[in-house]
Order: C-alpha cells, then structure tokens, then sequence
C-alpha cells in the first residue's frame, strides 16, 4: 500500500496526498478502502483534475460511489481544481452545450 504523503502547513493543518484515482487498477479496491477510511477525518476536499486528459469517467465513478455519498452525509467543502490549465488547448466555447468546442 502507497501511504499517504502528509505535508504540514504553517498554519497549523496538514495536507494529505492520497493515491490518483484511476492511477493503478490492480489497487482499486484498496485505494477505495483508503477513501472511505479518511474521508470522515478531512476538513475539505480538493479533488485535482487533470486539464489535458478527457478520460473522466474513473473520475465520476469514484464521486458516485465515494464523494457523493460522503457528502450527503457530512458538511465537508469539496473543490475541484483544474491543472495544468496552462496545457489546455484553447478551444472557443459551445454555448448551447455550455461546453467547449470541438477545435
């Protein structure tokens, strides 16, 4: 098991880097159970989505089953942070999809 990374910061808090999503599929199950098990401990969720990879569908199966279910639940902020924006290539925005375009 990978364990998470705690980074204190000088406020008094600590920041827990937890295994990526999607990131090994033969460790799954065990980084679900991980979730699970910090997810009552945490005091906000920042949740870092990757700018250049359209692949969100491990993505959203995760929030289904894990986060939402936390959420509805506990009062815990989530946010969602998109990274490296900077790598995205421009695209002109769709505004009937309220999505971006295709070029």
């Amino acid at each position: 098991m990978i364990p998470p990374t705690n980074r204190e910061v000088e406020v008094g808090g600590f920041w827990l880097d937890m295994p990526g999503v999607g990131e090994c599929q033969d460790k799954e199950t065990e980084y679900a159970e991980r979730y699970c098990e910090m997810l009552p401990r945490l005091d906000l969720i920042l949740w870092v989505i990757k700018a250049d990879d359209r692949a969100l569908s491990i993505d959203a199966k995760c929030y289904k089953q894990l986060i939402r279910p936390h959420l509805c639940e506990h009062n815990t902020p989530l946010l969602f942070v998109v990274n490296p924006i900077d790598k995205e290539p421009s695209r002109e925005w769709n505004s009937a999809s309220k999505s971006p375009g295709l070029q």
